[in-house]
């Protein structure tokens, strides 16, 4: 009986654990990152400032096409590690889905979300994938979104972050946009 106990508590928990965090990487999933940040926003009204980055992969498809998915989950892990270890203590990091991260930062300047972005861009830079004597470099892209005070939905913050990710695609790896509302 007491097995049989153990068992099914510990079921319980892997459950648990599963359905708030992101088994590749052990972040916080997409669903837990939208209430913790959401939760910021309101509880913080009017006591920003606040900054959301963005962050995807550089061509995940092309490495998991030339060395299969276990490649392209293990860069996946490596770019995880990356951006835990290169954000704020305090700082809510997110693997969203796929090759997409997210990083929201409370009481924190503009120029503070920048230079994580800075470092992080850097980091992962120097990751690269290496398959015996073939290379693939590995890269992101951000995209950062920022607001002076709380109030705001996430939905929105996240959107932002997202159009200045996807216009810095545009410019090509390896690089970071602001979102301006003058200029999506």
């Amino acid at each position: 009986p007491d097995v049989r106990s153990l068992l099914v508590a510990s079921r319980k928990a892997v459950g648990i654990l599963t359905s708030q965090y992101d088994p590749l990487t052990g972040l916080i999933n997409r669903l837990i990152f939208e209430r913790r940040v959401q939760r910021c926003l309101d509880q913080a009204a009017n006591r920003g400032p606040y900054a959301l980055l963005y962050i995807d992969v550089d061509k995940l498809q092309a490495l998991n096409d030339a060395f299969g998915f276990k490649a392209g989950d293990e860069v996946i892990q490596r770019i995880g590690d990356v951006i835990r270890r290169g954000s704020a203590v305090e700082a809510i990091v997110s693997r969203l889905g796929g090759d997409r991260f997210a990083v929201f930062l409370s009481h924190a300047p503009l120029s503070r979300a920048q230079e994580i972005a800075r470092r992080t861009l850097l980091a992962t830079s120097q990751l690269g994938y290496v398959n015996g004597s073939d290379s693939v470099p590995v890269s992101v892209t951000i995209g950062i979104a920022a607001c002076d005070s709380g109030g705001d939905r996430f939905a929105h913050l996240l959107a932002a972050a997202e159009l200045a990710c996807k216009r810095a695609k545009q410019q090509g790896p390896n690089r970071c946009a602001i979102h301006d509302d003058g200029n999506p």
